[in-house]
């Protein structure tokens, strides 16, 4: 894809993502602060862990380090809140609006949660071996749990399903969702180095960025999976089309 494609492509995903928070702004922060709640926990808890084991030196420190990377990128895994999100604001992707009790009942929750500790286990893998790889695993499986729930599909082929769509589109992918993620992160890790705050205003500071920022990306990863799905769909319709022309005489 070219420069100007990639733009396009990801100015397109912001913009809906946009328009759908401004449009349920109370709904969206609502389900965002119940279903990140436990996650800003796991974060704040997983980060001042790490500070203390990198205040104690040797292999630890290492170990300290590993653990606020990998707590990072897993905090924006909420495959459930991604699917539940779907479904409550399905309405701006042409797909009838649902009520929130309707949305519960029809999610497939096994499947996400499946998902949820699929993409975890992997991307944990991968940043147990470096940075980059573990940014690389999230950027590729970003899109799994909107697909899953657009698509009804399996946990493994809603993760293929992502890596498929997102490796033709990787520029765009990690400057919608991948950078927004790691800078949210970044500026907590700033603000836990530089102040001694109380855990529970930590804790607070982390449910804040998931509720603005983690939230956003999720709308971004719905918005993104719609528009990489349609054109993968339009685009194998058209080479259908192509093959069953009659040639002419």
């Amino acid at each position: 894809m070219t420069e100007r494609g990639t733009r396009e492509l990801a100015g397109r995903a912001v913009l809906i993502a946009f328009r759908v928070y401004r449009r349920h702004p109370v709904t969206i922060a609502a389900v965002a602060a119940v279903v990140f709640a436990p996650v800003a926990l796991l974060d704040t808890v997983a980060s001042a862990q790490a500070e203390t084991l990198v205040d104690q030196g040797s292999g630890r420190a290492v170990a300290g380090v590993l653990v606020l990377l990998a707590t990072s990128v897993l905090t924006a895994g909420a495959a459930v809140g991604a699917g539940l999100l779907d479904r409550l604001v399905a309405r701006e992707f042409g797909v009838p609006a649902m009520s929130m009790r309707a949305a519960l009942r029809s999610l497939p929750k096994a499947r996400l949660v499946g998902l949820d500790l699929a993409v975890s286990l992997i991307v944990a893998t991968g940043t147990v071996l470096g940075a980059l790889p573990g940014l690389a695993a999230y950027t590729l499986l970003c899109l799994s749990a909107p697909l899953l729930v657009r698509d009804d599909l399996g946990v493994r082929a809603a993760m293929s399903r992502s890596f498929e769509l997102t490796r033709h589109h990787l520029l765009a992918t990690i400057l919608v969702v991948t950078v927004p993620v790691v800078l949210e992160h970044e500026v907590l890790a700033v603000v836990e180095l530089l102040w001694d705050f109380p855990f529970i205003v930590m804790f607070a500071a982390h449910m804040l960025m998931a509720v603005v920022v983690l939230a956003s990306v999720v709308l971004v990863e719905i918005a993104l999976a719609q528009t990489l799905a349609d054109e993968a769909d339009k685009d194998r319709r058209e080479r259908v089309d192509g093959q069953t022309q009659p040639v002419p005489l």
